[in-house]
């Protein structure tokens, strides 16, 4: 982004180039993944507390721009840390602003990060419906390259789409003692099963 490497934003010329902002938020978002990748008594509740910052910010700056998106407002935000140039223009809601998609997944990744070590039941459950959520937004925008490469109807990169649905299984199935995570991960001929198929599933409608 800085050197503006066009070839290095996007896959096809004149595809959707992905975007610094959502660039930054899988980072972030990744190292409060890592950081809440396992329940540890040996690491410091600081670590914890830093990992739903992290989360948070990630959904604040999803939220800001999804707002900036639906009523059209401009809070400079998409150029702080880069400036976008012409390159970033093709198939862009608005030259540097993330697509809604991107920006919608973003706020809810946040709360669900957030809940993962949470005890509660409905946290738990909470946590697996929005990660669904943003597995299956994101598919939106992997189709949408799928089925027509030449242009976009939901102005989300393609990596920017493919990255967001792995983020999200892999928030989705943090966890092995409940959810996803617990079937995946469990012995048993169901679990089996699930790990054998859930490829299939994934590819097949694609």
């Amino acid at each position: 982004w800085m050197f503006h490497i066009q070839r290095l934003k996007s896959i096809l010329p004149g595809q959707v180039p992905a975007k610094a902002n959502a660039g930054v938020c899988f980072v972030l978002i990744g190292i409060a993944l890592w950081l809440a990748r396992k329940h540890d008594q040996k690491r410091s509740g600081a670590w914890n507390l830093v990992a739903r910052l992290l989360a948070l910010f990630v959904s604040a700056v999803g939220l800001l721009s999804f707002l900036e998106y639906w009523y059209g407002w401009n809070l400079g935000i998409d150029q702080l840390l880069f400036l976008s140039g012409p390159g970033d223009a093709p198939g862009s809601v608005r030259i540097g602003l993330m697509s809604p998609i991107a920006a919608f997944g973003f706020t809810l990744l946040g709360p669900a990060v957030a809940l993962l070590d949470s005890n509660a039941r409905w946290a738990r459950w909470l946590e697996q419906v929005l990660t669904s959520i943003v597995a299956i937004i994101s598919m939106f925008g992997i189709l949408d390259l799928a089925l027509n490469p030449s242009t976009t109807h939901t102005h989300i990169a393609p990596t920017t789409a493919l990255v967001l649905f792995i983020v999200s299984f892999g928030v989705m199935s943090a966890r092995t003692e409940w959810g996803l995570g617990a079937l995946l991960a469990t012995l048993s001929l169901g679990g089996i099963m699930a790990r054998r198929l859930f490829p299939a599933a994934i590819m097949f409608p694609i």
